[in-house]
């Protein structure tokens, strides 16, 4: 961090509140778990990074108050004893209450806070064979994950939309050695995976492409 004005090089600490109500509750002989979660965060002089005002560098500073509320939903079934599969969603409404930058004149109350996508999803599944000929396990994985508009600054002017990443592994398990293959963005979703501004220009970082790889595992 930087600062450009005596009174920047300081910055009053962070406060929150949290609060959560949740239950899971089992369906159909519990071959189905459903697990519900309402959430309420409230932050006092949230820590966030802006600007100098000579666009050479950013500098902490506090948000007077911020919320951040939501709900999240888990469903997780047994198809049959070798087929697990399990789907998640999420909503998050984060927003400043009370945030002026009186340096520049501007009121971000009421935005959205930056990097905190708004809906979030995962579907994913897991096939497992046991005692497979002269493997002990030998397991299918499969995920697809969903990421809402993510909002890179206070302003609430430069966004990623919705990007969603397919990922893959097959593995092997033989007494205390696994090995594994996977395959992370399968699709070769295109989308930034960071975003900040210095020196008048937006940077940004560009997420992972296409990936394959492999490893092994010891358990003893």
């Amino acid at each position: 961090t930087s600062f450009d004005r005596e009174e920047d090089r300081t910055f009053r600490p962070e406060t929150s509140w949290n609060y959560e109500l949740g239950a899971k509750h089992p369906f159909l002989d519990n071959r189905l778990n459903a697990e519900f979660c309402f959430f309420w965060i409230d932050w006092k002089n949230q820590q966030i990074y802006q600007m100098l005002a000579t666009q050479n560098g950013q500098f902490l500073r506090n948000a007077g108050r911020s919320e951040s509320k939501g709900v999240e939903v888990s469903l997780r079934t047994e198809v049959r004893s070798t087929l697990m599969v399990q789907v998640n969603y999420g909503f998050t409404h984060a927003t400043f209450k009370d945030y002026k930058d009186e340096r520049r004149g501007i009121d971000y109350s009421g935005n959205f806070l930056p990097m905190v996508p708004r809906h979030t999803f995962a579907v994913g599944a897991d096939y497992t064979i046991p005692n497979c000929r002269h493997i002990d396990r030998f397991t299918v994985s499969a995920n697809y994950t969903g990421t809402g508009r993510i909002l890179w600054k206070e302003d609430n002017k430069v966004s990623q939309p919705y990007y969603g990443l397919l990922n893959a592994k097959v593995s092997a398990t033989k007494d205390f050695i696994t090995f594994a293959i996977w395959a992370k963005n399968m699709t070769g979703a295109d989308y930034s995976a960071f975003y900040f501004e210095t020196g008048g220009k937006g940077l940004a970082q560009k997420g992972r492409p296409f990936t394959i790889g492999g490893n092994i595992q010891l358990s003893f």
